[in-house]
């Protein structure tokens, strides 16, 4: 589902299913080079997703996100996801992406694969000076169980040059089960810091 350069765009009460396309896994792809499979994709575009399904967004060969919400070329995107589930998804559950990307994320259950071996998985993912505010959420199971060394980590929630105000209250106020870890903030790639 596509949404571009559109503004109170409400998509509610759906079931967004991708068990159609390959349903495979990419193990460290270069998601600049490849591309995405993306459920619901707000680009450069403002509205609400309540009440939805978003399930089975995997691909072998590109990466995969089941909602995802991105400004660029002097775009600006807003994003109100709340009640709804987001599961058996390939890289992220959420994903807001730029700097003029703000993201509200109230209610939702983000349920990652479990213990896997094929992809690292990451339930809600704020990157590049976006912003976010996140609360009420259910975040669980996003576990990567590495082959040969590997010492990537699955996490609930990834904040990537995220703006440095976004959610500090996330371990009160949403609830994390059974992932790897729950919450990272980075400001490098060589600097990390857990909350």
């Amino acid at each position: 589902m596509l949404v571009k350069g559109a503004t109170g765009v409400t998509l509610a009460s759906l079931t967004i299913d991708g068990g159609a396309a390959d349903g495979g896994a990419t193990h460290f792809a270069n998601c600049a080079t490849v591309g995405f499979t993306l459920g619901i994709y707000y680009r450069n575009s403002s509205g609400t997703v309540d009440s939805t399904n978003t399930t089975n967004i995997r691909s072998a060969a590109c990466c995969s996100a089941a909602v995802f919400a991105e400004s660029g070329s002097g775009g600006v995107a807003n994003l109100d996801a709340r009640g709804s589930a987001l599961d058996n998804y390939g890289l992220d559950g959420i994903e807001c992406n730029g700097l003029s990307t703000a993201c509200t994320i109230t209610g939702n259950t983000l349920r990652g694969r479990g213990r896997v071996d094929d992809e690292v998985q990451f339930g809600v993912v704020i990157r590049f000076g976006a912003a976010a505010a996140m609360s009420g959420n259910v975040i669980r199971d996003h576990f990567f169980t590495p082959r040969g060394g590997d010492d990537s980590i699955a996490l609930g929630i990834l904040l990537v040059y995220a703006t440095p105000d976004s959610s500090p209250y996330l371990l009160r106020d949403n609830t994390f089960i059974g992932n790897e870890l729950d919450v990272l903030r980075t400001l490098r790639t060589s600097s990390s810091v857990a909350l």
